[in-house]
């Protein structure tokens, strides 16, 4: 079992210490959830009903924790550039985006 920690927690520690090897991992993770997430939120979707609290802790990248937001809740989730049409449309004269946390950002629009 000593072996077991020691191999995971070198293998952590090298990804955190190679930058380029960690995206490559972090990407490949995000991209094997795809199947798995598109299953879940078809297939499993009350599973996550009625949760208060969710991590998403496969792939680095956060996107699983988006899907199930954004099945969930019905939320959309917009670049930049649709925020820009959206303000626009709206007759807000300019627009600030903040990343704040992850995904989570403050958008300051002006009249």
């Amino acid at each position: 079992m000593m072996m077991l920690l020691h191999l995971k927690l070198h293998f952590w520690g090298y990804a955190a210490g190679e930058p380029e090897f960690g995206k490559i991992f972090n990407e490949a993770m995000a991209s094997d959830s795809n199947l798995t997430m598109e299953v879940l939120m078809t297939q499993s979707r009350l599973v996550f009903e009625g949760l208060e609290s969710l991590v998403d802790v496969g792939g680095g990248t956060g996107k699983d924790g988006r899907a199930i937001m954004l099945v969930l809740y019905g939320a959309k989730e917009r670049t930049e550039k649709e925020w820009a049409t959206l303000f626009s449309d709206a007759d807000f004269s300019s627009y600030k985006i903040f990343p704040v946390l992850g995904i989570w950002c403050l958008i300051e629009v002006y009249p």
